[in-house]
């Protein structure tokens, strides 16, 4: 059955609306069902021709979006109808980097499973496991390691994902990290 979202959507686009057309913030309709949760609305969008990879303030996509606010449904539902796992924004950063920021363990998982580079750097050198580090998520971190993150990486400052720990007193993360081969 198809929720009150997903009824309307296919209404609007049986009537012939742009699933392209953005609103003032520059904002489609997928990525507003990305930004809501709404993984049952994505297949009519993509059918309906909306771009999955369409891009809106400082670069970020739908699938960015979906990341950010932890939904991992939906974020499934846009890496099965191609989106770019591995598309950065403006500032350099990935879905993976802003889930990982934000503690949202199944949706790391759903990117990490779809091939994610779980060694990018943003611009300023940062890596998706010195975010995860310096916030705290255990649990990411050790996704991030077994899917082959470096821990040793090093920032465009010179930081590590074991120094942000230190410095954000993540005493669990300093062992987990030391564990992994962590030097500094």
């Amino acid at each position: 059955a198809q929720d009150a979202h997903t009824e309307t959507a296919s209404a609007l686009i049986e009537a012939g609306a742009d699933v392209n057309a953005k609103d003032e913030d520059g904002k489609t309709a997928l990525m507003c069902a990305s930004q809501n949760g709404r993984a049952e609305t994505v297949p009519a969008l993509i059918k309906a021709g909306a771009d999955v990879n369409a891009r809106y303030e400082y670069g970020k996509t739908a699938l960015m979006v979906a990341s950010l606010n932890g939904h991992a449904e939906t974020v499934s539902a846009l890496i099965r109808v191609g989106a770019d796992v591995n598309a950065k924004d403006g500032d350099g950063q990935m879905a993976l980097m802003f889930a990982s920021q934000w503690g949202h363990t199944e949706t790391v998982s759903a990117l990490i499973e779809a091939g994610t580079d779980v060694n990018a750097k943003d611009e300023h050198g940062v890596t998706v496991l010195m975010y995860a580090s310096q916030n705290g998520h255990t649990e990411i971190i050790s996704a991030l390691i077994k899917a082959g993150a470096d821990v040793n990486a090093k920032s465009k400052d010179d930081t590590t994902a074991l120094m942000r720990a230190v410095k954000n007193d993540r005493t669990k993360i300093v062992k987990c990290l030391k564990e992994h081969g962590a030097t500094e």
